[in-house]
């Protein structure tokens, strides 16, 4: 999230109450929540790149989540991370990964708790033998647009500076 300047107000810790859901589709964690880390199950780590140090495939009260932990959080890193979680909090679109919250209670580590699609991301699609036919190929392209046209229309607007077919995540 390139839109970290300044001071940013520290992570407002709000909770709402555990969500007791057999349905993912009617899961919808109030915006700007803390995640305590002891509600999460981590599963299988996946590669992770900077400024992630591990990146896990888990569930929040049984809600598939992506689970990011940020690598080596200083003082300006933590600072920019608030920033990000405010900003995160406010973004509301069907083609922008949902954020479910950040978890500030393991230890000395900071993670952000995203919502975790069931195809996983596009790279790995892509890699795969399934063959996309020109329609999907089209439709991905144009969800990809929606989506990147809504950040860049926030004000101020948003530039993702990442976008790469790994951290295109697919529904």
């Amino acid at each position: 999230m390139g839109n970290c300047q300044g001071n940013c107000a520290t992570l407002d810790p709000l909770r709402s109450p555990p969500p007791q859901v057999r349905d993912p589709s009617l899961f919808r964690l109030k915006l700007g929540s803390v995640v305590q880390f002891r509600d999460l199950t981590l599963l299988t780590p996946e590669p992770a790149l900077p400024p992630w140090a591990s990146v896990h495939r888990g569930y929040y009260y049984g809600v598939p989540v992506l689970v990011k932990q940020l690598s080596r959080p200083s003082s300006a890193v933590v600072q920019c991370f608030n920033c990000a979680v405010r900003l995160l909090v406010t973004l509301d679109h069907p083609n922008v990964l949902e954020f479910v919250g950040a978890s500030l209670d393991a230890g000395p580590a900071i993670y952000m708790v995203t919502e975790r699609l069931e195809r996983g991301d596009l790279a790995s699609l892509l890699a795969s033998a399934t063959p996309l036919s020109v329609t999907t190929r089209l439709s991905m392209m144009l969800d990809i647009a929606r989506g990147l046209h809504y950040l860049h229309a926030q004000k101020p607007p948003i530039v993702h500076r990442n976008v790469t077919a790994r951290n295109v995540h697919i529904s």
